[in-house]
C-alpha cells in the first residue's frame, strides 16, 4: 500500500536524537491511522521526506519492529501491523491516571519559577497556533505537561510516564482541528489550579484533560482507519 502526498507531509526532524524523532514520527502516523495495517514503510522515501540520511530510518524502524506495529521485510521497506485499539485506549487511561497523580503532587511542590515557566510555556503554545505552527505547538505540549511532571518531583513517577509515552499518538494539534482551543482553555484551568494549590483540582483537570484528547484522537483514528 503506497503512501497518498497528505500521509508523506511529515514535519522535517532536527539534527539530533534522529533515530527517536523517526520513530516517533512514524509511531505517530501509524497510531493515528495515517498509516494504516499493510501499508509499506520504504527507508528511503522517509529517508527524503524527512531530510535524514537512511541510517536513522533504519534504526527507526528496527525499534518500532522491537514494538511490533512494524515487520521489517526485505530490500530497506517495512509493514504496518494491525494495532489493537484496546491497547492504544488502555495506554491514555493508564497515562490518565498517572498524569492525574502527578498534577496533585505537582500543586503542592511546584515552584513559583516553575509556575511561571507554564505560563510562558502556554503564551509561547498559543503564539505557535496562531501562526499555524502546529508542530511547534505539539512540542510545547509536550513541554507543558512533562514540566507539571518534572514539578511533582518524583523519578519513580517520571519513569512511569516516559514509559507508557510511546505507547500514545502525540499528534493531536495537527490532527483535531479544534484541539488547541480546547488544550489552550483546559492548560490555563490546570495553571491556575497549581497556582492555588489546590492537589484535588490539578488531578481532575488534567485527568480529564488527557482522556478528552483521548477521545477525540480516537474518533479520529476511526475515521482513518
Amino acid at each position: 500500500m503506497a503512501l497518498t502526498d497528505e500521509e508523506s507531509s511529515a514535519p522535517r526532524v532536527e539534527r539530533r536524537s534522529l533515530r527517536d524523532q523517526v520513530a516517533g514520527i512514524l509511531r505517530d502516523k501509524i497510531l493515528t491511522g495515517d498509516l494504516p495495517a499493510d501499508t509499506k514503510v520504504v527507508q528511503s522515501e522517509w529517508a527524503e521526506r524527512l531530510g535524514v540520511s537512511r541510517m536513522p530510518v533504519r534504526d527507526a524502524i528496527n525499534q518500532l519492529a522491537n514494538e511490533g506495529i512494524v515487520k521489517p521485510s526485505r530490500n530497506g521497506t517495512a509493514i504496518v501491523q494491525a494495532i489493537n485499539e484496546n491497547e492504544i485506549q488502555d495506554g491514555y487511561e493508564l497515562n490518565a491516571a498517572l498524569s492525574r497523580f502527578a498534577a496533585s503532587r505537582a500543586a503542592v511542590r511546584r515552584t513559583e519559577e516553575q509556575l511561571g515557566q507554564l505560563v510562558a510555556i502556554q503564551d509561547d503554545i498559543d503564539t505557535a497556533v496562531s501562526e499555524r505552527r502546529l508542530d511547534a505547538a505539539s512540542k510545547l505540549n509536550w513541554s507543558f505537561h512533562r514540566l507539571i511532571n518534572v514539578s511533582a518531583q518524583s523519578p519513580r513517577l517520571i519513569a512511569l510516564l516516559q514509559l507508557l509515552s510511546p505507547s500514545i499518538p502525540h499528534s493531536a494539534f495537527e490532527v483535531i482541528e479544534e484541539w488547541p482551543a480546547r488544550a489552550a482553555n483546559d492548560h490555563r484551568k490546570i495553571i491556575q489550579a497549581l497556582r492555588d494549590q489546590d492537589a484535588a483540582a490539578a488531578g481532575v483537570l488534567v485527568y480529564e484533560h488527557v482522556l478528552a484528547g483521548a477521545s477525540a484522537m480516537m474518533t479520529e483514528r476511526g475515521r482513518r482507519t
